[in-house]
């Protein structure tokens, strides 16, 4: 695969030295003009938003597929925290129960849970801690307990990078009878993925790092048999009842308001569209299906080892020069971002700017993200 050629695609990869993908990835010549066209399009003649709804569809087919699910399990949803508190608020909390996070979650868990803990749904959140720059799986079997309800964990840590062996964790939530919750953003787009085989629960990614699309959307994944057992408690909004516009185009209907929509008696779609509460930025869900279609094309295993060469090279060249690194230096934790402890990180990344070369300052660290 010529991934010269492929990044030709991607101008600001040839203006700067782009190591940032974790903030923000580079978007294609190819999703740039489905937008410029589809903006066009609704200046002279009107918002297409057929065609929107058709790109909804899509977008959670080719997704789908990325990750090993099917296609009625991923739901488009605004953004990661959207996502995630959407899921959340579905379950039937037990008295006494608790929450496990990973201490390398981002920051929106350890939010949603702490109300949770706050509005008195749960009695506890408890974190999972690093031990020598992993989060042994003892930590887990700790603090996991029958009285867990949700195992929320990161499969890439956001500062550090540290990928989780998130296969060991799950199967030990179940047998504990505990769901497990994932966030991907920092994953998906960067690495091979099969949540089945990973027997994750839900798991929910943003658009505009690694899967290279612009920012307002976020894929939802529900595992089919949770919907009518574990989260029952679920809110939606006319765009996620039976019989919604959206299931009416599915279904071959062109006149989608030739018959009047569900009010009162609505129920909740079979599918995890049910969590696409309302109507989408069209602009977003335009460039991210475009964005999904290169991934298509695209062989995920060869990228990836793309990233860990580059990655590993990093940490090679930094420990060689007396840099402490923060990433996990083991291969088999390693992802495609690499952190390095430094005080004055914010000062180091505006002097790296200035010679277009573009990382991201973090308390304490400065954070080196790759992609192919």
């Amino acid at each position: 695969m010529d991934f010269e050629k492929i990044r030709s695609d991607f101008p600001l990869l040839s203006r700067f030295t782009y190591l940032d993908t974790a903030s923000s990835g580079a978007i294609s010549r190819q999703v740039h003009k489905s937008i410029v066209d589809f903006i066009d399009k609704w200046l002279y003649e009107g918002e297409d938003w057929d065609r929107v709804i058709k790109d909804v569809v899509e977008a959670r087919r080719i997704f789908s597929s990325m990750v090993g699910v099917k296609g009625d399990e991923v739901a488009l949803v605004p953004n990661t925290s959207t996502g995630l508190i959407a899921a959340v608020s579905s379950v039937k909390w037990r008295n006494e129960s608790n929450i496990v996070l990973a201490e390398h979650n981002f920051p929106t868990n350890f939010n949603v849970f702490s109300a949770a803990v706050r509005n008195g749904l749960v009695k506890e959140v408890r974190v999972a801690r690093y031990i020598d720059g992993r989060i042994p799986i003892e930590e887990y079997e700790k603090l996991i307990d029958e009285n867990t309800q949700i195992v929320s964990v990161d499969l890439v840590g956001w500062l550090t990078g540290y990928r989780e062996d998130l296969k060991t964790i799950t199967k030990l939530a179940h047998e504990r009878g505990a769901i497990v919750l994932s966030d991907i953003f920092h994953a998906a787009g960067a690495l091979p993925l099969n949540l089945r085989d990973l027997d994750v629960d839900i798991a929910v990614c943003g658009s505009y790092k690694w899967l290279l699309a612009p920012s307002g959307a976020a894929l939802l994944y529900v595992k089919k048999e949770l919907l009518d057992t574990v989260l029952t408690n679920c809110w939606t909004g006319w765009i996620g009842v039976e019989d919604s516009v959206v299931e009416r185009m599915i279904n071959g209907e062109t006149r989608l308001f030739e018959r009047p929509l569900p009010l009162l008696y609505s129920r909740p779609s079979s599918s995890a569209s049910r969590y696409e509460w309302g109507s989408w930025a069209g602009l977003t869900v335009v460039g991210l299906t475009e964005s999904l279609r290169f991934f298509q094309k695209l062989d995920m295993n060869l990228s990836w080892r793309r990233i860990q060469k580059l990655s590993s090279k990093l940490v090679d060249e930094l420990v060689e020069k007396d840099f402490q690194i923060f990433s996990p230096l083991d291969e088999d934790r390693r992802s495609g971002i690499v952190s390095l402890v430094l005080r004055n990180s914010y000062d180091v990344a505006e002097i790296l700017s200035r010679s277009k070369i573009i990382v991201s300052a973090r308390p304490g660290i400065l954070r080196i993200s790759v992609d192919f």
